[in-house]
């Protein structure tokens, strides 16, 4: 898991998306590409109640999107879908599934994110100070926007 804390480096702005949150795929598309043009360095989309077929195919089109800008592409507690369009991580919630499953399921080469504390992590989202040597922390705060669709999170 060295290699996927390297793969972090230097990855100072992390995007959350609210997939059904946006008006459409284009509303969804044109704002991130914003967002990537701003400066931001990872993309975390969580899909809500999207049917998998509606999350895989606009997630295809994420990975290609995030792909020309050289941005990872970390997708929310859907590790088959992490899988099917090849994303680099995934985030897991404490509430959804362990680590050790994810990494199991998706192997060492995919990078995995919590908001907690457990072995074979390569990085943490948290609302408080984290300092855990070798593990990327990034820190959350509100971007503005009027309707709180995104959420940026900046690197401590």
């Amino acid at each position: 898991m060295k290699i996927n804390k390297l793969r972090l480096r230097n990855r100072d702005l992390y995007l959350i998306i609210q997939y059904e949150l946006f008006l459409n795929e284009d509303d969804l598309l044109d704002t991130i590409a914003q967002e990537l043009e701003n400066g931001v360095s990872i993309v975390q989309i969580n899909y809500g109640h999207a049917l998998t077929s509606e999350a895989i195919k606009i997630t295809k089109k994420l990975r290609e999107l995030c792909s020309i800008y050289n941005v990872l592409l970390i997708v929310n507690d859907r590790l088959d879908i992490a899988q099917i369009i090849e994303a680099d991580g995934v985030f897991i919630d404490k509430n959804s599934f362990s680590v050790k499953v994810a990494r199991d399921f998706l192997g060492d080469n995919y990078i995995i994110g919590t908001n907690y504390f457990e072995e074979n992590i390569d990085f943490i989202i948290t609302e408080q100070d984290y300092n855990i040597e070798g593990i990327p922390c990034y820190k959350s705060s509100l971007a503005s926007n009027d309707d709180n669709k995104k959420i940026i999170y900046k690197k401590i």
